[in-house]
């Protein structure tokens, strides 16, 4: 009987309440998922590194970007660090040799 009286109408988050709310960013399972296009955008507007380039992935483990995604997403802020403009490139950028 717990049950049914906890599926009260009365309960349930009316429409109004609801108006505000941002969506949770975490799963069935409590956990944040993160995409591969979410690495990707995330080396390119934090790092300066393309998508195309061998740097990406190493850079992506090394600095361990899933888990600055999770906590950007839990943050609220991972949309804003995504829309920058990424770095300009630096004096030595045009000696690049790969």
């Amino acid at each position: 009987m717990a049950c049914v009286r906890w599926l009260h109408p009365r309960r349930w988050p009316q429409p109004s309440t609801l108006q505000g709310v941002k969506p949770n960013p975490v799963d069935l399972f409590g956990e944040v998922p993160v995409t591969w296009p979410e690495v990707w955008a995330w080396c390119e507007a934090v790092a300066g590194i393309p998508r195309e380039s061998h740097r990406a992935a190493r850079y992506a483990a090394g600095w361990n970007v899933p888990d600055k995604i999770r906590r950007a997403k839990l943050a609220g802020t991972f949309e804003l660090v995504i829309s920058r403009e990424p770095p300009p490139p630096h004096w030595w950028a045009r000696f690049r040799w790969h």
